[in-house]
C-alpha cells in the first residue's frame, strides 16, 4: 500500500511488519495536515492518495481516522447505521428466515388487535423493517473493556470488521499511551494485518516496529 502527497514530495509504502510514523515539526503543517484529512473522510479531495495494487483507497469508505483515542465511539452514528442494515441482512438470512416471519406476525397481529381501541381505521407496513425496530428498542454496541489500550483495540476490530476498514491513522497518539503499550497495540495490529499510520507532533523513542519519516520546520520531507 502506498500513500502519497505530491506537494509534500511524500510517497511511502506502508509495511505489514512495520507501522509508518510521521513526525511533523511545523505546527502550522501540523494542523493543515489534520484538516486535510478531516476533509478528505468527508469525501472531499485534499491531495492526499493511498492506494493498493495501483488501484486508489477511497478514504469516505476504507479510512479510520482517529484524532483522540479517548474520544473513538463504537455507538457514533455512523458505526451504528452500519450495524443496523448487518442486523437487517442478518434477519431475513435463510437462517433467521422462519423467525422473522414468525416475529413479523405477531407484530402484525398486535397492531390489528390494537385498532379496536380507536374510532377509527389505520394500516401498518406489511413488513417489518428489523432495522428499525432494532433502533426502536434501543439497541447498542456494548464493549466493555478493562483499561484504554484495550478500549481502542477493541474499538479498531469492531469497525475492520464492520466498517471493512483498510487503513487507520492517528494523530498523537503516542502521546496518549507509554512505549510499552504503543508496542501492546502494533503487536496486536501486526497479528491483524492492519495498517497503520502515526502524525505525531514531536520525536519519541524510535522502536523497532517503526518506520520514521520526518516533515521538518520548513516543510521539507526526509524519509
Amino acid at each position: 500500500m502506498i500513500l502519497a502527497q505530491a506537494k509534500l514530495g511524500i510517497r511511502v509504502e506502508l509495511t505489514e511488519n512495520r507501522t509508518t510514523v510521521f513526525v511533523v515539526e511545523n505546527p502550522k503543517m501540523w494542523r493543515k495536515i489534520q484538516k486535510s484529512f478531516m476533509r478528505q473522510v468527508l469525501g472531499e479531495e485534499q491531495g492526499w492518495i493511498l492506494s493498493h495494487e495501483e488501484t486508489e483507497i477511497a478514504w469516505n469508505k476504507y479510512v479510520e481516522l482517529i484524532l483522540n483515542p479517548l474520544l473513538a465511539d463504537e455507538n457514533s452514528k455512523h458505526i451504528l447505521n452500519k450495524f443496523l442494515q448487518s442486523v437487517q441482512n442478518v434477519s431475513v438470512n435463510e437462517k433467521r428466515w422462519m423467525q422473522y416471519q414468525k416475529l413479523n406476525q405477531v407484530i402484525q397481529n398486535f397492531f390489528y388487535d390494537m385498532e379496536m381501541e380507536f374510532d377509527f381505521e389505520y394500516e401498518i407496513d406489511e413488513s417489518v423493517d428489523i432495522s428499525k425496530l432494532a433502533k426502536a428498542v434501543g439497541i447498542h454496541i456494548v464493549q466493555e473493556y478493562d483499561n484504554d489500550l484495550e478500549r481502542l483495540i477493541k474499538y479498531c476490530i469492531l469497525v475492520r470488521d464492520l466498517l471493512k476498514i483498510q487503513v487507520f491513522i492517528f494523530f498523537d497518539l503516542k502521546r496518549y499511551f507509554s512505549e510499552k503499550e504503543i508496542q501492546d497495540f502494533y503487536a496486536e495490529a501486526m497479528s491483524r494485518k492492519w495498517n497503520i499510520i502515526l502524525f505525531e507532533s514531536s520525536q519519541f523513542s524510535i522502536l523497532e516496529e517503526e518506520k520514521y519519516y520526518i516533515l521538518d520546520k520548513d516543510c521539507c520531507f526526509i524519509s
